[in-house]
């Protein structure tokens, strides 16, 4: 069915929509092996096409809280913006999802003195992976639905990870390869990457 959704768009030139959750979902982020409370913490923006943040932003840092008994959570996104030449910080808050089987299925949207002032869009977590050491979760894709900005809908791809010391290869490597798991549902045009010399650059050191 996916497949045949695709050949209709290019066959009719209709521009992409916002996919059900489920079409993007991967085992990986089931209810029965990933927790949200895995979302957590600090995660580098190494993979991003977030219209709405400026071209000269970069080395983007997302510090997560997770509200698991509230069921909301929030964080602040930080870039480096080299024309202001300093960090500007945008706040964001949502709502965990509802559907016990998908912990990923999450809704968000700009928060102001700790309020959200718009309606809550879709932000999916729909794929995870994890360090074959710990076991931890060391990167998540996450694909949100920001509506019409202001005709056109507009979407987000990010690939986050637990560390910034990616190389240009690896990133690129790393969204083909969840681009291909999808089968091309998701649109990824404007990709921009932060890589390690990125990340250096901005004054972030390397990790293990």
């Amino acid at each position: 069915q996916q497949q045949q959704q695709q050949q209709q768009q290019k066959k009719t030139g209709k521009k992409k929509q916002c996919p059900d959750y489920e079409q993007i979902r991967q085992p990986s982020v089931d209810a029965s092996v990933f927790d949200i409370s895995e979302f957590q913490g600090t995660w580098y923006l190494t993979a991003t096409t977030e219209p709405t943040l400026p071209t000269f932003c970069r080395c983007g840092v997302n510090e997560v809280y997770v509200n698991k008994e509230g069921g909301w959570y929030q964080y602040h996104n930080i870039d480096y913006c080299d024309h202001l030449d300093k960090n500007i910080t945008i706040p964001i808050k949502g709502q965990l999802s509802t559907d016990s089987s998908s912990p990923g299925k999450l809704r968000e949207n700009f928060a102001l003195f700790n309020k959200t002032i718009l309606k809550l869009l879709p932000n999916y977590i729909f794929h995870a992976q994890r360090d074959k050491t710990s076991g931890k979760v060391e990167r998540l894709y996450t694909y949100a639905c920001l509506g019409r900005l202001p005709i056109e809908e507009k979407f987000s791809f990010n690939l986050l990870t637990r560390t910034h010391n990616y190389t240009s290869d690896e990133i690129l490597r790393a969204v083909k390869s969840v681009n291909a798991t999808t089968q091309g549902i998701l649109d990824i045009s404007g990709l921009r990457i932060n890589n390690a010399s990125q990340y250096a650059d901005c004054g972030f050191f390397a990790t293990i």
